[in-house]
């Protein structure tokens, strides 16, 4: 959905740009309502750099 490395996503989740779960595999997850939020907030961005 980003189109960035998945390292990228998960230094996001370090940083408290997205909260994630993890299972007991550890592997991580991340709540939909905070990736598209995050995706809108991008896109805002870009738009408002024209």
């Amino acid at each position: 959905m980003f189109r960035v490395d998945p390292k990228t996503v998960r230094k996001w989740g370090q940083l408290g740009r997205l909260s994630s779960l993890v299972t007991p595999g550890g592997h991580h997850r991340y709540r939909e309502n905070e990736v598209r939020a995050l995706l809108d907030h991008g896109r805002t961005t870009v738009n408002n750099a024209s």
